[in-house]
């Protein structure tokens, strides 16, 4: 039987569909504990050049075992992910039924699915340079728009950087590479195990993976 993979790489496009979306999700967390809001063009840019620049280094350094990399990325991207914010978008509307515990005991686990991914997706670039072509504002989320050359590959990758200001601190809500957006994609996973499941968030749940990536 085929294992089921809540990371399967999907192309989903940004269309009015996701439009529709972000405005439930904006609706949602405007009513939450967590502020969020637009960043500047210009600290949006200064923010996505820094964490690029840390997470290739990190990566392409070759002081460090693998084990000691992955430790070190890990901790990168828990500092730089907005993981509570991914979490709501990705259950869609099934998060407004969930009850606290079951809350808390899905982003004890989708954490470690988030790391996994975005390990996964990141772990082939290092060494190569990100270069900033523009930033446009798209709700509450500023995209830094880069392109990404060098490296152990001779192609020029497109990386879509999703910054969201949380609090007082810029936090990445998503990074769409070559135009497949890695939130986009794991919502489209989740949402079709919940209407499975009728909406229990528990089905979800004891479909991820264990917690440490």
């Amino acid at each position: 039987m085929m294992q089921w993979n809540p990371w399967q790489a999907l192309p989903v496009p940004k269309t009015a569909g996701r439009a529709a979306c972000w405005l439930a999700f904006a609706m949602a967390i405007a009513a939450g504990p967590a502020a969020h809001a637009t960043p500047g063009p210009e600290q949006a840019i200064a923010y996505v050049r820094a964490e690029a620049a840390e997470g290739i280094g990190i990566l392409g350094d070759a002081r460090l075992t693998p084990d000691q990399r992955r430790e070190k990325f890990r901790t990168f991207l828990m500092a730089a992910l907005d993981v509570k914010a991914i979490g709501q978008y990705v259950c869609g509307s099934y998060w407004a039924k969930a009850g606290d515990d079951q809350r808390t005991r899905f982003y004890a686990v989708f954490e470690g699915a988030l790391l996994r991914t975005y390990i996964d997706l990141l772990d082939d670039y290092s060494g190569q340079s990100v270069d900033v072509s523009e930033a446009k504002a798209a709700g509450d989320i500023m995209v830094v728009t880069t392109s990404v050359t060098g490296g152990s590959s001779q192609d020029t990758r497109s990386l879509d950087w999703e910054v969201l200001e949380s609090g007082r601190t810029l936090k990445l809500f998503d990074i769409v590479v070559d135009g497949v957006s890695t939130t986009d994609t794991t919502r489209e996973d989740y949402l079709a195990v919940l209407r499975q499941a009728g909406g229990d968030l528990d089905a979800l749940i004891a479909r991820l993976p264990p917690a440490t990536p």
